[in-house]
């Protein structure tokens, strides 16, 4: 019997550290593959927990995008330094692909100006890198996508999962402030 791969997006320490709670039960369990995208903060996290092949940072994925490189170089260093905290412990490489995937995604859904005036207006709350994440989840192929409920890459993994036709389940961790409207397959929340 195949295992069912499970697909695991997260951005932040306190999401990952959510989903750490499911995924730490399931890494030796024999009927799943688990494969965790750990975004900014969220990998750092939690990259000492598992063994290499399990845990990803976005910039694992550049491969993906070679097609895009110089575009993804020119956004991510045009915005790097007002967003990228040396202390964050986040490596100033994967801060630059974060940002320039992102933009270069929205420059292509929206042509440049409006996706820097956007940008301009929102910040990073402007990003919804759906095509970007739409390579990465054809490129793992998962059974299964579940995330918590960032509106960025996120919901971005969740849109692109409905497109692909991949199943979701989207676990909800804060109450009274769900923006956007939890909309995956499944949707769980925290109980006791």
């Amino acid at each position: 019997m195949r295992k069912k791969k499970l697909f695991f997006v997260a951005y932040g320490g306190g999401h990952m550290r959510l989903l750490h709670q499911v995924t730490k039960q399931l890494q030796n369990d024999v009927n799943f593959e688990i494969k965790i995208l750990g975004l900014t903060s969220g990998y750092k996290d939690i990259k000492e927990e598992y063994k290499k092949e399990i845990v990803r940072k976005i910039s694992d994925y550049d491969f993906l995008f070679s097609d895009e490189k110089d575009l993804i170089d020119k956004y991510g260093k045009m915005f790097l330094e007002e967003n990228h905290n040396p202390d964050s412990g986040m490596e100033e490489s994967d801060s630059l692909f974060y940002l320039g995937m992102s933009i270069t995604d929205l420059v292509q859904e929206l042509g440049e100006k409006e996706a820097l005036d956007l940008y301009d207006k929102k910040k990073r709350h402007a990003f919804k890198p759906t095509n970007s994440m739409k390579k990465i989840l054809e490129y793992e192929k998962p059974d299964l996508l579940i995330t918590t409920t960032s509106p960025k890459c996120e919901l971005a993994s969740l849109l692109a999962a409905k497109q692909l036709g991949i199943q979701s389940i989207q676990i909800i961790d804060l109450f009274g402030d769900n923006y956007p409207v939890p909309f995956g397959d499944n949707i769980v929340v925290l109980n006791e």
